[in-house]
């Protein structure tokens, strides 16, 4: 493995989603069409049930900041969503995520294993998750945020 000094980072977000999904699918449940429910921005439709509740403990990620390219290293910051029928669900959820997180190891490849993209986990802060129950709808729901350090690798 060999680093791009000069790569251009691409927002993580659809590679973090990725592997997610792999990595948390015990956690997780899965929407209507089967998908594991880790989503970029909010969920679909998909992730609620009949009665508008989510389908089980469902995650949706935002990234924000980070450098605009041609650097080893980008820091941008995550917020996760992550809601559940229950606010007990919700926490072992979130706070699921936060130890997946803090304790990868670097240098791992972000996205599907069988297609891991060209940028990879170096390491996460990520403090305690917060209790926010959604104001819209009152879902249980717990915000993890990370700030997460990415490397860009030449394949």
């Amino acid at each position: 493995m060999t680093v791009d000094l000069a790569a251009t980072f691409s927002p993580p977000t659809v590679p973090l989603r990725d592997w997610l999904r792999e990595q948390f699918a015990s956690t997780v449940g899965t929407d209507a069409n089967g998908t594991e429910m880790v989503y970029v921005g909010g969920l679909p439709e998909a992730a609620h049930a009949t009665d508008g509740t989510p389908r089980g403990a469902a995650v949706a990620l935002y990234t924000a900041g980070g450098t605009a390219g041609g650097t080893a290293l980008d820091r941008p910051f995550v917020r996760f969503n992550v809601w559940a029928e229950s606010a007990a669900t919700a926490e072992a959820a979130a706070y699921a995520l936060r130890a997946l997180l803090d304790h990868t190891l670097p240098g791992t490849a972000l996205g599907l294993s069988a297609a891991p993209s060209t940028v990879r986990l170096i390491g996460a802060d990520t403090p305690a998750p917060i209790w926010a129950p959604d104001p819209d709808t009152a879902t249980p729901r717990f915000v993890v945020t990370s700030t997460i350090t990415v490397q860009a690798v030449a394949v």
